[in-house]
């Protein structure tokens, strides 16, 4: 049977209990699991061990940021030993993490550009692990022709798609999210 989860609901999988918790942000409704006798959180987009999920820019999607705020805030006020996150190693050190997550909170705040420039390489990292390579001479019209990059860099960034496809290759390169082979862009 299809059941759907909501927030302030509890269920038991795995004969623990465990707790639906809105966690607004990357995803305006999106879940946590908290199960408190353990002190698990099963963070999903809402905390990594370094960051959180893209959040759309500010100019774009005004509501996204104070959600992540205010979702970051919730996790903080549970008691929690261990995070599994939807990407990445689970962890222990739960407030260097949220530390973090709250820096990155605050930088967005103040420079949608660096939001922006965020949500996109992090789109185009995703699109690879999917894709495994894309020739480098196609990006340009790629982030041209797909909506999502066309519209932030329209609102926020405001580049050629030449120079646009050229910076993200170039900070994933430099982040090691990448690498260039043969005139191909690959996941790394």
């Amino acid at each position: 049977m299809d059941e759907r989860l909501r927030a302030g609901t509890t269920h038991v999988w795995g004969d623990l209990q465990w707790h639906m918790l809105a966690a607004p942000g990357h995803d305006m409704g999106a879940l946590v699991f908290y199960n408190p006798e353990h002190r698990i959180l099963v963070s999903g987009d809402a905390l990594w061990q370094n960051g959180y999920g893209f959040v759309m820019p500010q100019c774009m999607a005004p509501e996204a940021l104070p959600a992540t705020r205010a979702t970051l805030d919730m996790i903080a006020a549970l008691d929690v030993r261990i995070v599994i996150p939807g990407h990445g190693d689970a962890f222990t050190d739960v407030n260097a993490a949220l530390d973090r997550a709250y820096h990155r909170t605050e930088a967005y705040a103040a420079d949608d550009t660096r939001m922006a420039r965020y949500a996109l390489k992090a789109l185009l990292a995703f699109t690879l692990l999917a894709r495994r390579s894309m020739k480098i001479s196609e990006l340009p019209a790629y982030v041209e022709r797909i909506g999502v990059y066309r519209d932030i860099n329209a609102a926020v960034l405001r580049m050629a798609p030449e120079a646009l496809a050229q910076m993200l290759v170039d900070e994933l390169r430099r982040a090691a999210a990448i690498r260039v082979e043969s005139g191909n862009v690959l996941s790394a």
